[in-house]
């Protein structure tokens, strides 16, 4: 159902800005792969999950692709 909804909404904002689903799928597919890489093995923060592992702790990581120019 949540893919469902998802995609009413991607088809509402492509006909609301003139773009198509499929330039939509390909930006989400990029900013997920930029986000998968902060993760990657070697970067500092998966060595800082690696850590949180195994000391048993936990965490709440939020990660936010906005860009705030100020």
């Amino acid at each position: 159902m949540a893919d469902e909804n998802e995609m009413k909404e991607v088809k509402e904002l492509a006909t609301s800005e003139q773009i198509s689903v499929k330039e939509i799928s390909q930006e989400r597919e990029k900013d997920f792969l930029e986000i998968l890489k902060l993760f990657a093995p070697g970067t500092s923060l998966r060595s800082a999950l690696d850590d949180l592992l195994n000391a048993g702790m936990g965490a709440l990581i939020v990660v936010d692709n906005e860009v705030f120019l100020i």
